[in-house]
């Protein structure tokens, strides 16, 4: 009301006016995606809609998502200022913590500051190591891949693939799009060291 929009402004085509009406009589819950989609038709932030916004794990959830779809969106800075805000909040999980040094570090890379990207990096691969959370350890491996690729490392960068796919294995993880991109990512550094066998060989992992 205060905007002066109708139900169908705010749903358009994305869901009914009468889901949006039972959200609003507290008779449904809205996904993730959807709670985004009001706050950005409403001009509100997502901790409007809920309780204990500080603390809640809902939130924090939340902000990831939000954060994701900035850096997806090319807003590397949102991203940033979004991530540093939660990793800022007190008693934060440590996996949920880590998974949030993770995005910092994407948007950062996004910004080209590297050399602050692998400091995230570096805390968040030991979070992950000690707490065991074997498929995001491998996430970081391989963005930690990228940040030495990007800094001029290119060494470096494969060991942290390598390092990649032996955890991805070891873990017995079922990721299909996870294992391709790091050995694209393998196989484009033997590309670009002019080594056309190994990057074929890579790819065929």
């Amino acid at each position: 009301m205060e905007l002066g929009l109708s139900l169908a402004a705010v749903v358009q085509k994305d869901f009914s006016r009468a889901f949006l009406n039972q959200i609003e009589l507290g008779r449904a819950r809205p996904s993730t995606r959807t709670l985004q989609i009001i706050a950005e038709r409403l001009n509100r932030p997502i901790e409007y809609f809920l309780q204990e916004p500080s603390s809640s794990a809902t939130v924090l959830e939340f902000q990831m998502a939000e954060a994701a779809t900035r850096l997806r969106r090319g807003d590397g800075e949102r991203a940033r200022d979004l991530m540093t805000d939660l990793l800022a909040r007190p008693q934060v999980a440590p996996e949920t913590r880590a998974r949030a040094q993770l995005i910092l570090a994407e948007a950062l890379l996004k910004l080209r500051d590297y050399a602050a990207a692998i400091e995230i990096l570096k805390a968040a691969i030991s979070a992950s190591e000690a707490s065991r959370t074997r498929a995001l350890s491998v996430e970081l491996y391989d963005r930690m891949g990228s940040a030495c690729y990007q800094r001029r490392q290119p060494h470096e960068a494969g060991r942290w693939w390598d390092k990649a796919i032996s955890a991805y294995e070891d873990a017995e993880l079922t990721d299909p799009l996870l294992k391709a991109r790091i050995v694209g990512h393998r196989a484009n550094l033997h590309y670009v060291a002019g080594e056309p066998r190994e990057a074929i060989a890579g790819r065929d992992l």
